[in-house]
């Protein structure tokens, strides 16, 4: 983004009330604050408009979602482009928010990937939407993977077999399979989100 737009978009955030300006030093600095998380959140989850790309594949498996997930994460592994030196496969939606925020019966893992793959060669199968366990993306939105200087992933969890999205990505994923509690577990992201903020602000 340039400057300008985001000037343009802070203040637009700031006349709905979502961000502040406050004080940075005695020195008369200002900085930029998230003044309303839960609100902020809900905006971007509902007006994002998606990670772009090609058109996902879709894929069904008997294992586990979560161990799908990883499955289809190491085969891409292997599939590596030579002397690739971008981001790697990771995963989002259920098979991510299992070691976020475990809510639901995990229905569909998201695999976010640089590069496409035939995941019958990982032991799934093409399916409908409707009926499939994975989602493969290769999405042009690369800030789906985070962001090196802000990648909690690790903190918020340390035993996930495989890299997880930016958690704000999962919650999308998790709204967009359209499932009967997808805003449930979305809600369950963004509460560990609002918390794992409010202890950092403490701290």
């Amino acid at each position: 983004m340039t400057q300008p737009r985001v000037s343009q978009v802070l203040k637009e955030l700031l006349a709905d009330g979502l961000v502040a300006r406050i004080p940075s030093d005695s020195q008369g600095g200002m900085r930029w604050i998230v003044s309303d998380y839960s609100r902020l959140f809900d905006q971007w989850v509902s007006e994002y408009p998606g990670p772009g790309g090609a058109a996902p594949t879709y894929w069904y498996g008997l294992d586990r979602v979560v161990e799908q997930a990883a499955t289809v994460i190491s085969h891409l592994d292997r599939e590596r482009p030579v002397k690739w030196d971008g981001p790697s496969p990771m995963a989002s939606g259920d098979a991510a928010a299992d070691f976020i925020a475990p809510y639901r019966h995990s229905q569909m893992a998201v695999v976010y990937t640089p590069w496409g793959a035939d995941l019958r060669r990982a032991g799934l199968t093409p399916a409908p939407e409707d009926s499939a366990s994975l989602k493969l993306v290769v999405p042009t939105d690369m800030s789906v993977w985070p962001h090196p200087l802000d990648d909690r992933s690790r903190e918020l969890a340390p035993n996930a077999p495989f890299a997880l999205a930016d958690p704000l990505q999962v919650a999308w994923d998790l709204h967009d399979t359209n499932k009967l509690d997808a805003d449930q577990a979305a809600n369950a992201v963004k509460r560990v989100l609002a918390e794992l903020r409010s202890r950092d602000e403490w701290n």
